[in-house]
């Protein structure tokens, strides 16, 4: 808690319009990865507890390193959530 996130995107990586890559900690994708349109990938979650309070508002739960390994595929409309490991190759 308190470090800097960091995004790591390897050489040859292709991502498609719309895509997000979203990290509090630490997200790392290998290189020549192809992201499709529309994949959303995040290290971290929401907090949503409390229905009284705006879910901007409660900050974030669940941070977790997240890796894709070289040369995978993630089609359109993945979700890639904390913790998550693709391997290499992966599609």
């Amino acid at each position: 808690e308190g470090g800097v996130a960091a995004v790591a995107i390897g050489d040859g990586t292709s991502i498609a319009g719309t895509s997000v890559v979203s990290a509090a900690s630490s997200v790392r994708l290998g290189r020549r990865v192809l992201l499709a349109r529309h994949v959303y990938i995040a290290d971290h979650q929401h907090a949503f507890d409390s229905p009284a309070i705006a879910v901007v508002d409660q900050g974030s739960t669940r941070v977790a390193p997240v890796e894709i390994g070289d040369g995978a595929w993630l089609g359109q409309n993945v979700v890639v959530g904390p913790g998550v490991t693709i391997g290499a190759g992966a599609g």
